[in-house]
């Protein structure tokens, strides 16, 4: 009996690029906040270079080290927009391995959107139960966080296959680029 038998070098590399939604129109799940389509599309540029970590800071986090810590920063936001709906979407990349994987594994599980987004941002609103956002004037960080409390979510994963054109580095590129008068062996 003949089999036919097919080997490839292609593998896939998670390259820690992602599609998200930020944050959505409308009331919080908790209903203490009312987020306006037009304050979203109109401030939706605070979010840009955000850095994201594992989870929000706790209280005791914050008072120690009110910037964050960089062994829970996993990754930054790279460009924000807004939709016609005022959803705010971004791409992000991972930088850390773990949390790559733990991403990979949830996108393997057919889970991945389950990966809350939330914001830590400033701003100003009016009322109360629920507070209307009138602006949003700086962005401490974008978080993955196990429950999202206003629509932000992890959309895609994007993945490369080793092998593909654009996985390859461009070695002459890099040696073009290096300066030879400085460069000692």
């Amino acid at each position: 009996m003949q089999t036919t038998i097919e080997e490839t070098a292609a593998s896939s590399y998670n390259n820690g690029n992602l599609q998200l939604t930020v944050i959505t129109p409308g009331l919080n799940k908790s209903k203490s906040r009312n987020y306006p389509a037009s304050v979203l599309k109109r401030d939706h540029g605070v979010f840009t270079g955000a850095k994201m970590f594992a989870d929000h800071q706790t209280e005791a986090e914050r008072k120690a080290r009110s910037e964050g810590s960089v062994n829970n920063w996993v990754g930054s936001i790279t460009k924000v927009w807004a939709e016609s709906d005022g959803a705010i979407k971004a791409t992000a990349k991972v930088i850390d391995e773990a949390f790559k994987k733990k991403l990979e594994n949830l996108k393997n599980a057919g889970l991945l959107k389950e990966m809350g987004i939330s914001i830590r941002a400033v701003g100003e609103g009016t009322g109360s139960s629920p507070v209307v956002i009138e602006s949003i004037s700086a962005c401490h960080s974008v978080d993955f966080v196990t429950y999202a409390g206003a629509g932000g979510a992890v959309e895609v994963m994007e993945s490369m296959t080793v092998g593909d054109d654009h996985f390859q580095p461009d070695y002459t590129k890099m040696v073009a680029e290096i300066d030879w008068k400085n460069f000692t062996f």
